[in-house]
């Protein structure tokens, strides 16, 4: 084995062994809490935000800079001990990442699996609404104009976080069909111990472990509860038609028609 080899083998062995991308406002924090409680599963804070916000300077691949920003990620991502067998990451907005970012990704650690789960794309988009102006912009929801409400569909970060299926092409890229699990918001609500077993499997950890079955339908994270007006439900509907189909071309049926 060459000393670059070794190095490589190495650097691999700090990284996580799943990262969850997402989307955001679809149950990444209830997977999380669950995720934990699995005896073989072990995960610092959510939402690290490193490849998104912190990676900074990436020089080239193999570049000291670029070894030196592994080592600063394996540092964010192991900040205890390792104590259980299986190490991950959850950070919903690496769901977005430009495809150089996933690139990188892949090059440091090849062998991880990746989560992703998606929720309806009104849904999702109107809960995006309801959590981020009231803690993000000090906007009360029900204070909001058409004109401002329009304005924030329409901007590249919404929009980009229902872009499922561009997410998930730009994902299997790299790591292939095989390590990207796909689930949904629906399953939590509806087979949350069936959705959680299918990921132990995919994880490949102890599907049998029974977690507590009070914690399985509980709701994490939610954001405060706001009817959608009927103009903002036909707005959001049309913006998407067509999604469905899109992820039916990648093999996925979803939950939903639009």
């Amino acid at each position: 084995m060459t000393a670059l080899t070794d190095r490589t083998t190495w650097f691999r062995g700090l990284m996580p062994g799943f990262l969850g991308i997402g989307a955001m406002r679809s149950g990444t924090t209830w997977l999380a809490t669950q995720l934990r409680a699995h005896p073989q599963i072990q995960i610092e804070r959510k939402e690290i935000h490193f490849f998104d916000r912190k990676l900074g300077e990436r020089g080239a691949s193999g570049s000291v800079r670029d070894l030196v920003n592994r080592l600063r990620y394996a540092h964010r991502v192991r900040e205890r001990p390792p104590r259980r067998r299986l190490r991950g990451e959850i950070t919903p907005a690496y769901a977005t990442l430009d495809d150089d970012t996933v690139r990188r990704v892949g090059e440091w650690m090849p062998d991880t699996k990746i989560i992703y789960l998606m929720r309806d794309p009104v849904e999702r988009t109107w809960s995006q609404v309801r959590n981020d102006f009231p803690i993000w912009i000090g906007r009360e929801v029900e204070d909001l104009t058409r004109d401002e409400l329009i304005e924030f569909f329409e901007s590249d970060s919404v929009v980009a976080r229902s872009d499922y299926a561009g997410c998930i092409e730009r994902w299997r890229g790299v790591f292939g069909e095989d390590r990207v699990f796909v689930g949904f918001y629906d399953d939590i609500r509806g087979r949350p111990a069936g959705l959680l077993g299918d990921l132990f499997r995919f994880l490949e950890v102890d599907d049998t472990i029974m977690l507590e079955p009070g914690t399985l339908g509980r709701t994490v994270g939610s954001s405060d509860p706001v009817r959608m007006p009927d103009w903002v439900r036909s707005d959001l509907e049309a913006r998407y038609s067509g999604h469905a189909a899109r992820l039916a071309a990648l093999g996925l049926e979803v939950p939903w028609t639009r």
